[in-house]
């Protein structure tokens, strides 16, 4: 208690000069950690379906960025306005993430997981699939903010069929 005491008061003196701010809400476990990464990225994937590039700005840190296959990085939310939001509001993008870690402090997670890419006028008509990953950071509120993006269509050659 008296660490955890010293701490806070050491934290709120200095906090105008070098940032310090509070640590994240109490997590009891690594399981509980990975449950919660995942549980935002779920969220995440369900705010963009629901409300396009509102829901997916809004899962992003200020500092975040997205990542693309040729190494092109955008970064903060303004520039990733520009790039995704037309995208978003004539497509639609849906996805699972199937792996959920973290790091032993909790303060990093990573996501990786599946999607699939349709067009909002005809769900039914898949223009790609692929796989994506997602470096999280938790913030001084608990809450989990993307820190980079990245998602690779899978561009491999369906399996031949069984012989017969």
């Amino acid at each position: 208690m008296r660490f955890a005491t010293l701490s806070l008061v050491v934290c709120l003196s200095f906090a105008p000069l070098a940032g310090c701010a509070a640590a994240p809400s109490p997590v009891s476990s690594p399981a509980e950690l990975r449950a919660s990464l995942e549980k935002a990225e779920l969220a995440f994937a369900a705010d963009t379906a629901a409300r396009g590039i509102e829901g997916w700005l809004d899962a992003f840190a200020d500092d975040g960025a997205l990542l693309d296959p040729r190494g092109v990085q955008t970064r903060g939310k303004d520039a990733i306005r520009a790039r995704m939001g037309a995208f978003l509001a004539k497509h639609r993008l849906d996805w699972k993430p199937t792996l959920a870690d973290v790091s032993p402090d909790g303060q990093w997670g990573y996501t990786y997981g599946v999607y699939t890419l349709t067009t909002k006028e005809d769900p039914s008509k898949i223009l790609e699939k692929g796989s994506f990953m997602t470096v999280w950071r938790r913030g001084p509120d608990g809450k989990w903010r993307v820190i980079a993006d990245m998602g690779s269509e899978d561009t491999s050659p369906p399996p031949a069929p069984p012989a017969p």
